[in-house]
């Protein structure tokens, strides 16, 4: 839970001494002393100026008012570029998919967890079928589903040994004890979403190979299951018969912090040894560098989760590569317009290049929803500057300052996120307004738990004024000044900002403690220090699968794959 600074700083009465932060502790951990002496003094400095932690929301990113690019304008100017080759050829040889997929299976399983413990305290002779469904209504959807899996998978049951459980509640019973036990400890890549028994990592796989042409793959597992994934990852290629590059990074401990009990002290167990958490999945960024270095030709990442898999349908391959050319065409534009920036000298210098002028005209309907009237042969530096303010909101200059702001602007990395349309049951943040940056309108791909309670629920609740849900996919650039052909790579370090971080609360073997969390999606999806562009996605993009039930009776032919039948059951 992200708190107000003010609601946890400790009692006025208190001044407790505030502890060094150890370095031997620190180390000991695996963790970097500067960044956790960093968090440290943002938590104390919370608590001490009652900071507010929130994020203030002026209004949401809607289509009626520019924060949002329309799906239908958006096909429309790619359209008018008629080079699907070019894109093809730049995503082969430049463009590399990450899959963050750190996460456990324990949250996957939430549903038959509060199953078996409420089971767990009955007797049999309390137990009654229509009572433990109308309690939790999937069970039959459930079994359905358990007894599809275990026809392909028949090593876990035989056949006789479930006909034994004559209770449908009993039946149900086991089979969540059987999942909760084999699986809820597992990465989550690793559980199986089908009732094939194919494995997140599987799909996805399977997906990448068809959706969208790519130089590499990047799957980010948790600390300590590299090996385990390289493993699963070559039975995967083998069996599939996939020979592109596949990548497999860690989400390593150098990537987490301590906990801080509330006055700002490191907390320490019962060895009085500091204890390590997750400080979110923000800090994948510092892993962004690694992947320029490792796969140098390497100008931009597609990033989209584990646990999204949306197929390999025409439609869903066609819908992913709009987005991905509309990323290329923007991003191409701005490597020319900084490559033209390199030379000029005076704010009366004149764009010239007539190709990039009339591309620099198509965007300005894009932004403002009407059509050009003429294309002239050449635009002022404050004709750019205007064209391409409307697209990632940059603030009016002033005459003189428009060269010196138009170079700075541009250097910002490219940042393109494709949001659906928010539905009755999403959950979660979404595109907004916020001037809590230098005063600067800017926009915000904003974590709900960032939001009070009271702008959560007036912009993100079921009735909220947010049309469009957080980002299903990302296309974000790892270099620049390609059309130098020197390749600058993006200083991620810049992009840890000081407003985008979560003060975190959570109780912690008795004790009230707080940590420093980052959030990937904030850090790339603010325009404060990205050109960032919110764009509407069709939900045919959006599959999540955040609880066993998003699975429940899916088999290949539903994610389009090629169907099997039992007896030729695979990895």
């Amino acid at each position: 839970m992200t708190i107000h600074g003010s609601q946890i700083c400790q009692d006025k009465n208190e001044n407790p001494e505030i502890s060094e932060i150890d370095e031997k502790k620190v180390k000991s951990l695996g963790l970097d002393l500067q960044r956790i002496r960093h968090h440290q003094q943002r938590i104390l400095k919370a608590f001490r100026a009652k900071i507010n932690r929130k994020i203030p929301i002026e209004k949401p990113c809607l289509i009626s008012n520019g924060g949002l690019l329309p799906w239908a304008e958006t096909k429309n100017f790619i359209e008018k570029q008629n080079s699907n080759k070019k894109y093809e050829t730049w995503s082969k040889n430049h463009l590399v998919t990450c899959i963050p997929g750190a996460g456990a299976g324990s949250r996957y399983f939430l549903s038959l967890i509060k199953f078996q413990v409420e089971f767990s305290k009955n007797s049999k002779e309390k137990i009654l079928d229509q009572y433990w469904i109308d309690l939790f209504p999937f069970l039959p959807s459930f079994i359905e589903h358990c007894e599809k899996f275990f026809r392909y998978n028949p090593q876990y049951f035989t056949k006789k040994e479930l006909e034994i459980f004559t209770s449908t509640i009993e039946k149900a019973y086991v089979y969540a004890t059987f999942f909760i036990d084999t699986y809820s400890m597992r990465p989550k890549m690793s559980i199986p979403a089908t009732v094939e028994g194919d494995s997140f990592l599987f799909l996805k796989i399977q997906e990448q190979q068809h959706l969208i042409p790519c130089l590499a793959n990047i799957i980010i597992v948790a600390d300590g299951h590299k090996n385990s994934c390289e493993n699963d990852l070559e039975k995967i290629k083998n069996i599939l018969n996939i020979e592109n590059s596949w990548f497999v990074y860690e989400q390593t401990k150098d990537l987490s912090t301590i906990r801080f009990l509330q006055n700002g002290n490191p907390y320490e167990d019962e060895n009085e040894q500091y204890s390590c958490v997750s400080a979110g999945h923000g800090e994948l960024l510092r892993l962004f560098s690694k992947f320029s270095e490792d796969i140098p030709q390497a100008e931009a990442l597609h990033i989209r989760n584990i646990d999204n898999i949306i197929g390999t349908s025409k439609e869903s391959k066609n819908n992913l590569n709009t987005l991905g050319e509309f990323f290329f065409h923007i991003q191409k534009i701005l490597e020319k317009v900084r490559h033209w920036l390199g030379s000029t000298t005076s704010i009366n210098d004149t764009l010239n290049d007539k190709i990039l002028v009339h591309t620099l005209c198509e965007l300005k309907p894009l932004s403002q929803q009407e059509k050009n009237e003429f294309t002239p042969d050449f635009l002022t530096i404050s004709e750019v500057y205007a064209i391409l303010s409307l697209l990632f909101h940059w603030p009016k200059p002033e005459q003189k300052e428009a060269l010196k702001l138009l170079r700075e602007y541009c250097q910002k990395p490219l940042s393109v996120m494709g949001m659906v349309r928010r539905l009755s049951g999403d959950a979660g943040g979404g595109p907004i307004f916020t001037s809590m940056v230098a005063d600067q309108k800017i926009k915000l791909c904003l974590e709900m738990t960032h939001a009070s309670d009271e702008q959560a629920q007036e912009f993100f609740g079921p009735n909220g004024s947010c049309t469009h849900f957080n980002p299903v996919l990302v296309f974000f650039e790892l270099q620049k000044n390609f059309e130098n052909q020197k390749g600058n790579k993006v200083d991620f370090r810049k992009l840890f900002d000081e407003h985008f971080w979560l003060l975190t609360q959570r109780e912690f073997k008795g004790k009230k403690v707080c940590y420093h969390e980052t959030v990937l999606y904030e850090l790339i999806g603010n325009s404060s220090s990205t050109n960032l562009i919110f764009v509407e996605a069709p939900r045919s993009l959006f599959k999540p699968h955040k609880s066993i039930q998003d699975g429940f009776n899916h088999d290949r032919t539903y994610y389009e794959f090629p169907h099997t039948e039992p007896e030729t059951k695979t990895f």
